[in-house]
């Protein structure tokens, strides 16, 4: 069965992993299996508990009960010790066995999902994405809204982890967790409603979750494909209102049913699952595919900010620019220059030889190189470097042309979310390593976004009057005059 999926650069997606997939990568077992191996290893459980748990293990979707019955032999704290100790025992094994998970890791990159909402206690999917920030629910609901705002990549996990310990076994648990979900649902219904939603590996044996998921979908109907299921054949399980179901056979089939997902969205590699590079040249390849935008910027400067080499790498970033300002990756490798001036030290050979390319590709008119261009103004000027910026300023203040080229450049970058565009300004504004005319750097970008008519842009206005005193102060009185007239027809087309 086919299914259709939305490109991943037009539509975000969240996955929701459940315990299918910690099995399809030969790791961790069923929650049946390591409820089996508690009760196997526990003599002390009388014979007749014992068949009592085993008879409930026979039955679908009654771990719950078998657990509350081990919990009554061994207490509720050693049941859940013992499952993590199998748990951590069998992810210990599989990290061995590296392989597998790189194939994952593939995968995953492949659909490069915003965040994943797991239900499961494993750490397996922190390790196929490398860099996630790790939750749990209730715990971190603030650290999942605030990844959702800036669009960090994240694993919560629902039913708690190995790490704290504190894992959803007994019904007693499913009940707690189920009320804080109830207590949350619409934050975290909102949240997953703006995503598509790919479920792998989870038959949706909780209603708290599938009471999630239908209030995240309630809102949906002209799209019945918002959420993707990957399910066994056999399961009988409620869905979620819109679901489509691609079924696989066995646990064995699917990475390949999942491959078949990925094969539908974007195919450029996301960054965050390749081998961390060590040199400027394993970074370089590894970001000349990639879509300049700031996901990949973002991984980018991760990886280049914690390398002990990042001063030398940089400087060869610098040369690869000047080398080849017209390649895919130089917005990527001007930008990490401009967001990291302390890690870069040019010569004043190379900061002149960096103006010349900024010049030259202004005087051409090469607008397509706007991505380039404006940041490499920046980090110049951030070195002292002033006249690149200058002239940057220039053309984006007197040339619509440079202008759109910009906000279109930044529109693309930032996945058409004003939000986020609004966020970044903020950052520029106070960030205190800029002065003069940097501070008014991103000025024609509010005024594009003011002459939206977005009445919940006012706020903007004292930000571009801001921006013309830096223009004044450092002597740029021509720059500042026009945009007060750009800010004065806005303000007149409110009235």
């Amino acid at each position: 069965m086919s299914i259709y999926v939305p490109n991943a650069s037009t539509m975000r997606v969240l996955l929701f992993v459940g315990s299918g997939i910690s099995r399809a990568m030969e790791g961790v077992g069923s929650w049946k299996e390591l409820l089996t191996r508690v009760t196997e290893q526990n003599d002390s459980i009388p014979s007749s508990r014992r068949s009592e748990i085993y008879a409930l293990l026979s039955k679908p979707n009654a771990e719950y009960e078998a657990a509350d019955e081990l919990a009554c032999c061994i207490t509720a704290d050693e049941l859940k010790r013992q499952l993590c100790e199998i748990v951590r025992a069998s992810q210990q094994q599989l990290m061995v066995k590296n392989p597998p998970l790189t194939k994952w890791g593939e995968v995953f990159g492949r659909i490069s999902p915003e965040g994943i909402i797991t239900t499961n206690w494993d750490t397996l999917l922190e390790t196929v994405v490398p860099g996630a920030e790790k939750c749990t629910w209730p715990d971190d609901i603030e650290k999942v809204r605030e990844c959702f705002r800036t669009h960090r990549k994240f694993v919560l996990h629902l039913h708690g982890d190995i790490d704290n310990g504190n894992i959803v076994a007994t019904s007693s648990d499913c009940e707690s967790v189920a009320n804080t979900l109830s207590g949350h649902r619409p934050l975290l219904a909102n949240l997953m409603s703006f995503h598509v939603q790919i479920v792998i590996g989870y038959s949706f044996p909780d209603r708290h979750i599938v009471r999630v998921f239908n209030r995240a979908t309630s809102g949906a109907s002209e799209d019945p494909r918002i959420v993707y299921v990957l399910d066994r054949a056999e399961s009988g399980n409620i869905l979620p209102k819109g679901a489509q179901v691609l079924q696989y056979a066995d646990h064995g089939e699917f990475l390949k049913a999942l491959s078949s997902v990925a094969s539908n969205f974007d195919p450029t590699p996301a960054l965050y699952r390749l081998a961390e590079p060590q040199s400027i040249e394993g970074l370089h390849e590894i970001i000349a595919p990639q879509i300049y935008t700031w996901h990949t910027l973002d991984t980018a400067y991760r990886y280049l900010a914690r390398n002990p080499d990042r001063l030398n790498m940089t400087g060869k970033a610098a040369e690869l620019l000047i080398e080849d300002p017209c390649s895919p990756s130089s917005g990527i490798l001007a930008t990490l220059l401009s967001k990291m001036p302390e890690s870069w030290d040019p010569d004043s050979k190379t900061k002149r030889r960096m103006t010349q390319v900024v010049n030259e590709a202004i005087r051409e008119g090469n607008t397509e190189l706007v991505g380039m261009v404006e940041p490499l103004s920046v980090a110049l000027s951030l070195k002292g470097e002033i006249a690149a910026h200058r002239k940057y300023l220039q053309a984006a203040i007197e040339s619509h042309l440079w202008r759109n080229a910009d906000y279109q450049r930044v529109y693309r970058y930032y996945d058409s979310r004003v939000n986020v565009q609004v966020d970044a300004i903020e950052r520029h504004k106070n960030d205190n390593r800029r002065e003069g005319a940097l501070l008014a750097n991103d000025v024609t970008r509010i005024l594009t976004l003011l002459e939206s008519g977005d009445a919940n842009l006012g706020h903007l206005i004292p930000w571009v009057e801001d921006a013309i005193g830096a223009l004044e102060r450092s002597r740029n009185r021509k720059y500042a005059m026009k945009i007060q007239s750009s800010l004065d027809a806005i303000l007149r087309a409110r009235i």
